[in-house]
């Protein structure tokens, strides 16, 4: 099974949950990785799941990539998800 990665990339302001840039989150199976807020778990969901059931991110420049934004408009943290093939 492919690894799936989600990585802080950036934040605008201060997350409220502690995450800082950096932090990284491995899936290896169809368990959700432990320490990731909700809110930002429901926006990275529908990109992790695609990457999971094989399918690509036409736009990106990588197409096993993608950056996903935390919904909190006032501090925003910016995700990656990124599908490492095996």
């Amino acid at each position: 099974m492919d690894r799936f990665l989600i990585t802080v990339k950036e934040i605008k302001g201060a997350c409220d949950n502690g995450h800082q840039v950096g932090d990284t989150f491995e899936i290896t199976d169809a368990k959700t990785p432990g320490g990731i807020c909700l809110s930002a778990f429901s926006s990275i969901l529908p990109k992790l799941m695609a990457l999971m059931m094989g399918g690509e991110i036409p736009w990106s420049g990588d197409k096993n990539t993608d950056i996903v934004a935390c919904p909190d408009p006032e501090n925003a943290v910016r995700w990656e998800v990124r599908r490492i093939r095996t």
